[in-house]
């Protein structure tokens, strides 16, 4: 149903951020209405002291006053970013800020600053959190956070500018110390495994349990170095909470940054986990980076970047070749490494490197158990955090958060604070690695989790949303399943805007920026949680960025403002600002029930929201001011009179152009008894201009059309050339067809096919033993030396007149034909689709007429399938060898018992003459028992038979086993010159041939086929040839006729 603004509209007033307080799994005003977080984090330049920047052996000198900027510019500020609709900010603090002076001494100037800073946000409607920030323990070591006395309680030296920890790869400053980085714009995050943030986040945490040697003289007294820094820090924590207490649009205040645990859990000393830990640049391991600590100089890997993995091993080299040490010798080791006195490695003079004395140190407390840190050491700090916060600000909200980048542990009730606010962090690891974003977005978070590499890409715009919404996900189902109901919010997530080589910057193209951005916001919305957007920094300028490790993430730039005014652009509070069609979005700011899904377009700047609220009885004219849900409309997206809208049944609405709110209440029908109590309500907006037309131009579709259809045409094309050239290698391989151009193709075709004679001159079935000529009528009597031609019966094979024995099924007709038109058919894979019905069928009738002479010459045949039976069957060479192949080929198959269960013997004289110079299956015992009649010819007694053309034995003869395969082991060649007997033949003879025979048929079933006829060539043909004085050429029809049998 369509609702209209109601005539004569109640006045409301905005949403106050005062009187917050936290309601299961959310933050809800003083009428219990759903407060909606949708903010930035304010601002990076907060990392860095104010200019000028004093060298890092003077860090006591720093100053934070007026970062992020000063007091007077702050309601300029203030009036853009609620103007953009971001009114829950993350003000970063950092230690260092507090009291980089020396421990216990506190900068009163900035916490001042800090303080009036808070309080000009109040008139604004702005509310905040204040976010204690770290980044690789410290500024001194390559980040930001602690002060730098606290490396120096630890025993490090930070003198000269901090070059002995540069020397010694115990930090990377580069990104700290320079200005503007060049080269290698990544490496800062690899300075968590680096010798001095690894030692003092593990010693900040662990002291006490890795580190007990490890001594600091504090107000007298001796106490661990664990005691000192947590001592100090939550002075430092206690004295930032006492500003904050009475400010009342500060509603709570994060405990630490992005925590990491150093070296505790790690349970080898000669590696980092290459999932987890960024392997770039120089990057030595725990126990070399000791070494390296400790003066010694160590051969150290040096890792790039590459593809598909992030980044490989890329060469090694000796770093600190002049042996400095980076440890003080006034500090508490005295000059040595703490890991060294603890026993955990030594140096050896003997080999000259570190060596490991305990490999899993880090990875069991004092008595042997194994260490988990947010159990051990994380869940008893937040603890006392939360004690700190009791004592000063107990309404206000305790943000905390994990290891960043993993999921939400365990977390006991009784370790969690007061009034807890889950703040995890999350970035495109790949796109903030690579500085790239194109149309491909990879699930960095389930490659970690070992997730195949094609599941873990996305596509397009769409599947750039589908992702991030995925990994988002995961971290809020893993945060419900462990908390249960407290209010997530995202405190950190951003785009580069130097992604993609910093083209944009020269374009002024952000397309690739606000792609990504928008996927960032839509998987928040989409997973109803709220979020800090990193960063709004007007300090950031295109050419040096944050100013802080090379990072740009700053969407807004006071320096760009000026550019643009001074080329004569119009002021507007939006100028120097990027990315704002994606960034400024509806949402609503306060709901009058529980949040149940949102979604934004922002190509169509089409919204939808719902939630369910309890029934609303109060007239509709003055409803209750907890009973009204008020949506933020940016002016820059929705105007008067170009905006649409839709309200679920009985729903009211009160637009505020000049304020950018749409006020949404409902009045409902008295429910009848024991209907539902609350109601799924729905807003939806849009802009019609920007809504795609139902109907697309007719020229985009038929351009679809044709593109389709040519698509479909370039795929079928290329799967018939390809199923073409796989038949035209099947058709050469299996007949021995070169199909090269010479030829006529059809031509050969033919000579294959020519019919066979049907005729049967002689038959012998009263016998086991069949002899029979199924292609030619002239068969004589098997005859040779052997005084009996049937083969020694098998003891093995069953007797059909023995009625003891088990008996199988004789073969019908039936099965003998669906057993050859599945062999036949099996034959169409190697040929070519326009041969196939012209050839499969004749062949196809061709064997059925064979073996329904067979069977009627010989009705008794079903019964030798249980018996010995030897087929002898002769062709006089006028029909192709083909047939001869396909013939035998099929009848071992339609008759497998009585065929290939013993021996099959076929007598082939070719067309040709063509007669092997030695028996293939002659052995040393048959040499002794044959007949000189039955000796192999030689070449020339061949060459004497009539007009035959000879060849040598290469053709059929002694490379009969791999030329033909095991089938040409179990033949004898007859040589005749169509029906002149004075020729030598190559006959089988006696038991102990057929014995032979058999032991080689026993080998041909042991390889199963693997030897299978080749393709023998015209060139090798007549290079045979030539051997033996013969240079006539074979034509192709010739070849096909007198080719080589193919073996089964």
């Amino acid at each position: 149903m369509t609702s209209k603004a109601v005539d004569e509209p109640p006045t409301f007033t905005p949403f106050s951020p005062f009187g917050l307080q936290i309601h299961d799994s959310h933050i809800v005003d003083e009428h219990g209405r759903v407060i909606g977080l949708r903010g930035v984090n304010v601002s990076a330049s907060s990392k860095v002291p104010n200019h000028p920047i004093s060298p890092i052996d003077k860090s006591y000198e720093v100053s934070y006053v007026n970062r992020p900027f000063p007091l007077e510019e702050a309601d300029e500020h203030w009036r853009r970013l609620k103007n953009w609709g971001l009114t829950f900010l993350r003000i970063t603090v950092t230690w260092d800020a507090i009291e980089h002076a020396g421990p216990g001494i506190y900068d009163e100037e900035y916490l001042s600053y800090l303080s009036n800073l808070l309080k000009s946000m109040r008139s604004h409607g702005l509310f905040a959190y204040v976010a204690i920030h770290q980044d690789v323990w410290s500024r001194y070591c390559g980040g930001s956070g602690a002060p730098g006395w606290t490396l120096e309680a630890a025993g490090f030296d930070l003198s000269d500018n901090g070059e002995k920890l540069v020397q010694t790869g115990a930090a990377y400053l580069d990104g700290i110390r320079h200005g503007k980085l060049e080269g290698e714009r990544g490496l800062w995050p690899t300075g968590y495994q680096k010798l001095a943030a690894a030692t003092m986040n593990t010693l900040f945490w662990g002291g006490e349990t890795f580190a007990p040697s490890l001594r600091v003289e504090h107000e007298g007294r001796s106490i661990n170095v664990q005691q000192y820094l947590q001592d100090h820090f939550f002075d430092a924590v206690d004295r930032l909470a006492s500003v904050v207490a009475d400010i009342d649009n500060v509603i709570g205040v994060e405990l630490i940054n992005e925590p990491n645990p150093g070296y505790i859990g790690l349970d080898n000393l000669n590696e980092w986990n290459y999932n987890t830990d960024l392997h770039l640049g120089q990057f030595p391991s725990p126990l070399e980076s000791f070494s390296l600590g400790a003066g010694h100089p160590t051969q150290i890997t040096i890792w790039r970047r590459s593809f598909p993995w992030p980044t490989i091993p890329g060469g090694t080299i000796i770093a600190n070749p002049d042996g400095i040490s980076t440890w003080r010798t006034d500090g508490p080791s005295k000059g040595q490494c703490p890991w060294e006195t603890e026993g955990v490695w030594r140096w050896s003079e003997e080999k000259k490197r570190g060596m490991s004395m305990q490999g899993d140190y880090f990875s069991k407390d004092r008595n042997g158990r194994k260490v988990e840190w947010h159990r051990d050491f994380y869940f008893p700090f937040v603890k006392r955090f939360d004690e700190v916060m009791a004592g000063r600000g107990p309404k206000k909200a305790r943000m905390v958060e994990a290891l960043p980048n993993e999921l939400c542990p365990e977390w006991p009730d009784d370790s969690r604070p007061r009034n807890m606010v889950f703040a995890p962090h999350w970035y495109d690891l790949d796109a903030l690695f690579k500085k790239k974003f194109r149309s491909f977005t990879v699930n960095v978070q389930g490659l970690s989790k070992g997730m195949f590499i094609l599941n873990a890409l996305y596509y397009g715009r769409n599947g750039a949303k589908k992702n991030y919404k995925l990994q988002i996900s995961n971290l809020v189902n893993a945060a419900r399943k462990s908390l249960g109901e407290v209010p997530i919010v995202f405190g950190e997530s951003g785009v580069p805007m130097d992604l993609n080589h910093a083209v944009a910057f020269k374009t002024g193209n952000w397309k690739w920026q606000a792609r990504m951005m928008d996927a960032i916001i839509c998987a928040f919305e989409e997973n109803m949680v709220g979020y800090n957007l990193w960063t709004y920094n007007p300090a950031n300028r295109d050419d040096a960025g944050d100013d802080w490790n090379a990072e740009n993430f700053s969407w807004y730039s006071d320096h760009n403002r000026q550019l643009a005014l001074e080329k004569g652009e119009k002021d507007s509070l939006d100028l120097g600002g990027r990315l704002l069609d994606v960034i400024v979005r509806p949402y609503a700011i306060v709901t009058s029930g529980t949040p149940h899904s949102q979604s934004y377009d922002s190509l169509t700047s089409s919204y939808t929201y719902r939630f369910r609220s309890p029934l609303c009885l109060t007239p509709s004219s003055s409803p209750l001011i907890s009973e009204v849900t008020e949506i933020f409309l940016p002016r820059r997206v929705y105007q008067q009179d170009s905006t649409a809208y839709q309200l679920s049944s009985g729903g009211r609405c009160l637009f505020d152009w000049e304020r950018q709110r749409l006020w949404v209440w409902w009045h409902d029908v008295y429910p009848t008894y024991g209907g539902p109590n609350d109601r799924l309500r729905r807003i939806d907006l849009w802009v019609p201009s920007k809504r795609p037309s139902d109907r697309l131009p007719m020229l985009g579709i038929v351009f679809a059309v044709l593109v389709a259809i040519l698509g479909f045409w370039l795929i079928v094309r290329l799967q018939v050339l390809e199923l073409e050239k796989e038949k035209r290698m099947g058709f050469e391989t299996w007949w021995g067809v070169p199909l090269d151009g010479k030829g006529d193709i059809w031509e050969i075709i033919r000579n294959m096919m020519q019919p066979p004679s049907p005729t049967l001159s002689e038959m012998e079935c009263d016998s086991p033993l069949l002899a029979s000529s199924p292609l030619q009528p002239s068969l004589e009597p098997i005859t040779n030396s052997d005084p009996s031609p049937v083969p020694k019966q098998n003891p093995s094979i069953q007797n059909p007149t023995d009625t003891t024995s088990p008996k199988k099924k004789p073969i019908t007709e039936e099965g003998e034909k669906v057993k050859v038109a599945v062999e036949v058919k099996k034959l169409a894979r190697y040929l070519p689709d326009n041969m196939a019905e012209a050839f499969i069928g004749p062949l196809h009738d061709n064997i059925l007429d064979v073996m329904r002479m067979v069977r009627r010459e010989c009705p008794s045949l079903s019964s030798y399938h249980n018996k010995e039976l030897a087929v002898r069957l002769r062709f006089d060479g006028s029909h192709p060898p083909v047939i001869q192949n396909v013939l035998f080929r099929v009848l071992t198959i339609a008759w497998p018992g009585a065929v290939t269960e013993v021996l099959p013997l076929i007598h082939v004289g070719l067309k040709s003459g063509l007669s092997p110079s030695v028996n293939p299956v002659t052995t040393e015992s048959n040499k002794k028992t044959s007949s000189p009649s039955t000796e192999s010819p030689t070449v020339n007694e061949v060459a004497q038979c009539g007009n035959q053309r000879t060849s040598p034995s290469s053709k059929v003869g002694k490379n009969a086993r791999d030329g033909r395969g095991v089938l040409a082991d179990m033949m004898s060649f007859q040589v005749g010159n169509g029906g002149d007997r004075n020729c030598p033949t190559v006959e089988p003879v006696g038991e102990e041939r057929t014995r032979g025979l058999m032991e080689r048929e026993k080998a041909r079933q042991r390889i199963n086929g693997e030897v299978r006829g080749k393709v023998r060539g015209d060139v090798e043909v007549r290079r045979e040839e030539e051997k033996v004085g013969i240079g006539k050429e074979l034509s192709w029809e010739e070849l096909v006729r007198e080719g080589v049998l193919l073996g089964e």
